[in-house]
């Protein structure tokens, strides 16, 4: 039977003095401080995503509704952010783990 790293850790458990059970050699535990500005971050992305799609009326793009009047600026700025709006509300979202 090959031992498996479950299987080692079981056995290394077993084996181990009672009284140094859940004992760690690192210190005390601290809790994870709180990155505020990362939250910031997070709320600049999402009002940035509302500005996104309140800009969608103006750009060149298909949309739900298309106002007359189009802008070649707004619509720079909605294709800069169709590119990488997602991608950043993935990273923050990680940074927060």
């Amino acid at each position: 039977m090959q031992l498996t790293p479950y299987h080692i850790m079981r056995r290394q458990a077993l084996t181990m003095d009672s009284s140094r059970r859940g004992v760690r050699e690192s210190g005390p535990v601290t809790p994870p401080t709180r990155l505020y500005h990362v939250d910031w971050l997070r709320v600049i992305a999402m009002f940035s995503v509302f500005l996104f799609h309140n800009n969608r009326f103006y750009d060149f793009d298909l949309w739900h509704i298309k106002n007359a009047e189009l802008s070649l600026g707004l619509a720079v700025f909605v294709e800069i952010f169709n590119l990488w709006i997602m991608p950043l509300l993935f990273v923050l979202s990680g940074a927060a783990v």
